[in-house]
């Protein structure tokens, strides 16, 4: 997934909500390909990312998995 804005002030904030939405097929040399953005909301404001699906018309579609990863924070406990 991409995006152009530059997301190191969302860091060290509380994540609130992620929710995908499918857009419209966008047109390219061999087609068309799928597009699927990733909302994000945090308690610094919201963001959205992007991801774009080429494919060859047999394997199509989106698999988004998000996994929580346990960090150390800056008192250097484990959450």
């Amino acid at each position: 997934m991409t995006t152009g804005d530059d997301l190191t002030y969302f860091t060290d904030t509380e994540l609130i909500e992620i929710s995908l939405e499918s857009a419209p097929d966008v047109a390219d040399k061999h087609g068309e390909h799928e597009v699927q953005f990733l909302h994000v909301k945090t308690g610094k404001g919201s963001f959205t990312v992007e991801t774009h699906n080429e494919h060859n018309g047999y394997y199509g579609g989106f698999r988004v998995e998000a996994k929580l990863k346990k960090f150390k924070t800056k008192q250097g406990r484990k959450q």
